[in-house]
């Protein structure tokens, strides 16, 4: 992995020399076409071009720039290089060792550590430092007008000798300093793609895990409800016809009170209700897509005849959802938000929405109560915790807030899953 992100980090780094360059490249090119155009009008610092040659000087800078822009960027970047230390050549020798040739000569070490590698700005150094003796060999002997220092004859080239170690120095120093500055940068971005990538790797792992336990819960609650609704339902529904058999007989034969049996029939019938209600909370979801919309309907219907309110579904008969996990967490994050909503909400009505709007499932559960307070919403219970838990287990968002007047929503936004419709 630590091969891979350094690759990454390269290949960022790169983009950005490739960046850089382009812009280099243009200023280069404004800094050499304007003088070359002044030239061309007449306007020359020392002496104007003739026509011809400036016209030729100032289509050849076009035409090399059109062309560096097409080459590989090592290509562009070693034809920059060159051309700025050509530059500073010609400074520093039509200037005799004075002006801005020593500052140009400093800048393609710099920009070849940057642009190309450590190697390469070493190597761009000593060119440039030999560059620069030999112009002092040439040039700094004390024969030629050299206007410093004006003390003493033949003083020049050892000023400039010294001038000529200031520089070599100065350059080593800063380009030590850059390459530790780059090498530490390289380094920190690696770093940080390491810890970017285990975190990520820590919260896709911590994620599995969420999903696998509850999984795991979903099908422990699938067994239970099955055994309920197998087994228990149908021993109560034994004793129910027992119970209505004896009720019959003891009619017929007088020999026991009615009210009694009516009572212990009343109360199995009771038990079974009750029972086939605990089976279907466990398993409301069957694994076949169309089963959502179904079992919202039962829950709006059951919610009605406990809480004594008006709850009604809004939603497309048609509509799926092809995956069963976000079928079910859909469902238990509307049957959270109805029973907070009808124990805690004083409400008389309650609304169940499921839509589909831009290919996102859109699960709303609004209520006419009293909404929620402030710190409610910011501390978030331990329903709503669990109701944000199931929509992040399906790549859902969920929001709650108080609605304009009166009342508070429950929003669930999931992504849609294969096979919905």
């Amino acid at each position: 992995m630590n091969a891979d992100i350094a690759n990454e980090v390269d290949g960022i780094l790169d983009a950005w020399r490739a960046r850089a360059l382009n812009i280099l490249l243009i200023v280069l090119s404004v800094r050499i076409v304007l003088p070359e155009v002044a030239c061309l009008a007449g306007y020359g610092i020392v002496a104007p071009w003739p026509f011809r040659l400036a016209c030729i000087a100032l289509c050849g800078v076009l035409v090399l720039d059109a062309f560096l822009f097409r080459v590989k960027f090592r290509w562009r970047t070693y034809a920059m290089l060159i051309d700025v230390v050509v530059i500073g050549v010609l400074q520093l020798w039509m200037g005799q060792l004075a002006g801005d040739g020593r500052a140009t000569l400093l800048l393609p070490p710099f920009l070849s550590l940057i642009l190309i590698g450590p190697r390469t700005g070493w190597a761009i150094l000593v060119v440039c430092a030999a560059l620069f003796a030999g112009i002092l060999q040439l040039t700094g002997t004390g024969e030629t007008s050299i206007p410093y220092p004006p003390t003493e004859t033949g003083g020049s080239f050892r000023y400039w000798g010294l001038m000529w170690l200031v520089w070599v120095e100065q350059a080593v120093l800063l380009m030590l300093l850059l390459s530790l500055f780059m090498q530490r940068i390289r380094r920190t971005m690696i770093n940080e793609r390491q810890a970017l990538r285990q975190l990520e790797k820590s919260c896709a792992e911590r994620q599995r895990l969420a999903q696998e336990v509850d999984r795991l819960g979903t099908m422990e609650r699938h067994r239970l409800g099955a055994e309920i609704h197998d087994g228990l339902c149908q021993h109560l529904t034994a004793i129910h016809l027992n119970c209505a058999t004896m009720e019959m007989r003891a009619h017929d034969s007088d020999r026991i009170e009615l009210p009694e049996f009516k009572r212990i029939h009343g109360l199995v019938e009771e038990a079974i209700t009750m029972a086939y209600d605990v089976a279907r909370d466990l398993c409301p979801v069957d694994l076949d897509p169309d089963a959502l919309v179904p079992a919202l309907e039962q829950l709006c219907r059951k919610a009605q005849e406990r809480y004594d309110l008006v709850c009604t579904l809004m939603a497309d008969p048609k509509l799926t959802v092809g995956d069963p996990e976000c079928a079910l967490n859909l469902y238990r994050i509307a049957s959270e938000a109805v029973t907070n909503a009808a124990k805690h909400a004083k409400c008389k009505r309650i609304k169940v929405e499921l839509t589909r709007e831009f290919g996102v499932l859109l699960l709303c559960v609004t209520d006419d109560g009293c909404g929620l307070a402030a710190e409610s919403v910011s501390k978030d219970g331990l329903g709503l915790a669990i109701m944000a838990y199931r929509a992040e287990l399906i790549g859902g968002t969920l929001e709650v807030g108080n609605v304009f007047g009166s009342g508070c929503r429950v929003t669930c936004r999931a992504p849609n899953r294969k096979g919905s419709k």
